[in-house]
């Protein structure tokens, strides 16, 4: 059984005279960030001579249309990232028949050794061998120089089975190409009406893996609808349910935007979730069934959404099926009224450390800070701030030791640097020390609310009792608990002392990512004052 597809490259005689120049500057005309679906191939794992196949679905491919025939595809391969530093457009051409052309080859990009790359049109060939698998055999296409498409308006259907191919400057294949092309819309994201009031909301979940999900997002009820923006990645994009008496529904396949960090445009997409047992692995599984809606009960006087049992939310990465990015499980909104109050003690894992290690000059330890109160009461994360004190006193991370902009005794309990600071879901933070000789380690909180701060109390471990744990005791010796330690803190959260209210990343040419990139990023900081502070991290 042979089956035939048509991939990219074309014969060395060809490429001289019909090799269009490099383009890298964006062309003119209406630009269209498009869903993109394809197959392609790319190397990948141990053995990189033979590429990997891959269904693409959900990738943003961006097509700019001049107006007069001429339609720019910003370069067509989801993987592009693990091979190119600059980016380059591919040209199409209307024909008479109304067709786009891709007339091939065109140069596309450098590589990030230098090497500039070139579309070709190869030839795939897939047989099967003796076992019934799929054998694929590549070769440059003879027998045309062009790519054809369907087009208009930002609608785009490739008509053939041909590949678009990443060759060097000698035709050699790089085991990069695509083919079966489809953009399209990816629809509009929902948009807050005039005059909406937004709101704080605590939501509670549990995502696909079980995990604790606890933090604030912003929601709106006007009339007799209801806008919340549940998820993580897409902090402004809302989903929009419709209000009757005590219940609210949500409608699957609401559009949430592009994911720099994920590659890929997002979808809120409403399902049920099902414990369901493996007896082979004998272990419980989470299985997704797509839902039309997404029910709740509604308490309109206390602000109150409480889902149906395992209803659930899926930050999805496909409009047509499940394709998970997280999932919130049994979520929960409940609008957030400020108050002050006093929060909950830190909690220091006795398992949670690892001792100097000489070879690498550091050791961590894993802190808690809850965001909770003392009542067991959520609190804003957004207004705490944690100490760490060493050997019993206040520990200061200079910008000699530690990925800081300037030294810090207060941690915002939503800091992490992606270096030596992490924060982690559910309050949990990892803390990386360079210096060896640590004989106790504390941890303290604070919280500032309506003008009050109040602290909790300072929760220390010796060094000693991480050291001797034994995870088969019944009983692991409690923490050391102090009172709370308000004197020789640098800042006390007042008007003088400006502090990190959110950030963004940013990569050097602009792009706003979840998540600093390999390279140069640009750290912009909005600051308790109202100003913005942006800062240059470079990550190896």
């Amino acid at each position: 059984m042979t089956k035939t597809f048509t991939l990219l490259t074309i014969a060395a005689m060809m490429a001289a005279s019909n090799t269009f120049a490099q383009v890298t500057d964006q062309p003119e005309g209406t630009v269209y960030d498009t869903y993109a679906e394809s197959e392609s191939f790319f190397p990948w794992g141990q053995d990189a001579t033979k590429p990997t196949i891959e269904a693409n679905q959900g990738y943003r491919l961006q097509l700019i249309d001049d107006g007069e025939g001429t339609v720019y595809m910003k370069h067509p391969f989801p993987q592009q990232w693990s091979i190119t530093e600059d980016d380059g457009y591919l040209k199409l051409t209307r024909q008479t028949d109304g067709t786009y052309a891709m007339e091939l080859p065109q140069a596309v990009f450098y590589t990030s050794d230098g090497r500039l790359t070139y579309a070709h049109v190869y030839n795939v060939t897939v047989t099967q061998d003796e076992d019934g698998k799929d054998v694929y055999s590549y070769a440059p296409c003879t027998t045309t120089d062009r790519i054809t498409f369907d087009y208009a308006d930002g609608v785009l259907t490739q008509r053939d089975d041909l590949m678009i191919a990443l060759t060097d400057a000698n035709d050699k294949w790089l085991l990069y190409g695509v083919w079966k092309i489809k953009c399209s819309s990816p629809g509009e994201k929902v948009l807050l009406p005039a005059g909406a009031e937004l709101k704080d909301y605590l939501l509670k979940a549990t995502d696909d893996y079980g995990y604790k999900v606890n933090r604030m997002v912003k929601g709106a009820v006007v009339g007799n609808d209801i806008y919340m923006a549940p998820f993580a990645d897409f902090e402004d994009s809302f989903i929009r349910g419709t209000i009757e008496g005590d219940r609210a529904s949500f409608p699957t396949n609401q559009y949430l935007g592009f994911s720099p960090f994920w590659d890929r445009h997002a979808y809120a997409r409403t399902a049920k979730m099902e414990e369901v047992w493996d007896e082979e692995a004998e272990d419980w599984f989470n299985i997704f069934e797509d839902a039309a809606t997404a029910e709740f009960d509604f308490d309109a006087e206390k602000g109150v959404l409480t889902a149906d049992y395992n209803t659930s939310i899926i930050e999805n990465g496909s409009p047509d099926k499940i394709a998970i990015i997280t999932a919130l499980v049994n979520p929960s909104f409940t609008r957030f009224v400020e108050r002050a109050a006093t929060p909950a003690d830190p909690q220091l894992p006795i398992y949670g450390f690892a001792p100097f290690d000489p070879d690498y000059g550091d050791s961590y330890f894993i802190v808690v800070i809850p965001e909770e109160d003392v009542d067991g009461n959520f609190i804003n994360p957004s207004q705490l701030y944690y100490n760490i004190f060493i050997d019993g006193e206040l520990f200061t991370f200079d910008e000699d030791d530690y990925d800081v902009w300037e030294p810090m005794t207060e941690i915002p309990a939503t800091y992490d640097n992606g270096e030596d600071i992490f924060s982690r879901d559910g309050g949990q933070k990892v803390i990386y020390f360079y210096f060896e000789g640590i004989e106790s380690f504390g941890a303290q909180s604070y919280y500032t609310a309506c003008g009050e701060t109040h602290y909790s109390n300072l929760v220390t471990r010796t060094m000693e009792q991480y050291l001797n744990y034994d995870e088969d005791d019944d009983e692991w010796p409690d923490p050391i608990i102090s009172d709370p330690v308000t004197t020789g803190i640098r800042c006390t959260r007042d008007a003088t002392c400006s502090q990190v209210v959110n950030s963004v990343w940013y990569t050097a040419n602009g792009q706003m990512t979840v998540a600093p990139v390999h390279g140069l990023n640009i750290r912009s900081m909005k600051m308790t004052d109202g100003t913005v502070k942006n800062i240059k991290v470079f990550v190896k």
